[in-house]
């Protein structure tokens, strides 16, 4: 039997109330926690989760590759110590993890904005850039928010997922998850998709 953690950060009732479903705080990130018609909760599977037996290591693998030729390309006229090559190996975690930081801000920064607080703007640049590509969007359609942080659940498929917002944008309504990198990548229509079903 699985034991619900004990940290609940949200709880949503779905079906005309006959499924409750838990985000919870987990040991490896949130986890979703789901009773249907009173049942005992289970844990279900989230959308990202199952994105995630996507293989995306080919192209992984040729950034990380570049970051580290960058970098020792930058080095030679000095000469390449073997504390450069293995500083190179290692440039894809820190800059994965800087990356992951820039987009968590800006992302806390929208979900804050869109429940109607007034967040001050980031001092780091980067985020800076990510909160003004947002401003620059909205200003730009007429939009009007009226969800964020939405936790879905399909009894069909038996997954769960928690989509950054719904909008009625230029009188259409869509649901939406906020990225932060250079480019669309299938993986956000894939994941953009589970959200609707």
């Amino acid at each position: 039997m699985q034991t619900a953690p004990a940290k609940i950060l949200k709880e949503v009732k779905l079906y005309k109330g006959e499924v409750i479903v838990r985000k919870c705080e987990g040991r490896w990130g949130h986890e979703y926690w789901v009773s249907d018609r009173g049942s005992e909760f289970e844990r279900k599977t989230g959308v990202t989760t199952f994105l995630g037996i996507k293989d995306k290591s080919r192209p992984l693998m040729i950034w990380a590759v570049g970051l580290a030729k960058e970098y020792l390309l930058q080095r030679a006229p000095d000469g390449i110590t073997a504390e450069d090559v293995i500083k190179a190996c290692n440039l894809h975690s820190a800059e994965k993890e800087r990356t992951a930081d820039i987009g968590t801000a800006v992302h806390d920064w929208i979900e804050q904005y869109i429940n109607g607080k007034k967040p001050a703007m980031p001092e780091n640049g980067s985020v800076v850039k990510g909160v003004t590509s947002f401003l620059d969007w909205k200003e730009a359609n007429k939009i009007k928010f009226v969800g964020s942080e939405e936790i879905v659940y399909s009894r069909k498929y038996d997954y769960c997922g928690s989509l950054d917002f719904e909008a009625r944008i230029n009188g259409k309504l869509y649901l939406g998850d906020f990225k932060t990198g250079n480019a669309l990548y299938n993986e956000v229509l894939m994941q953009t998709a589970g959200y609707a079903m």
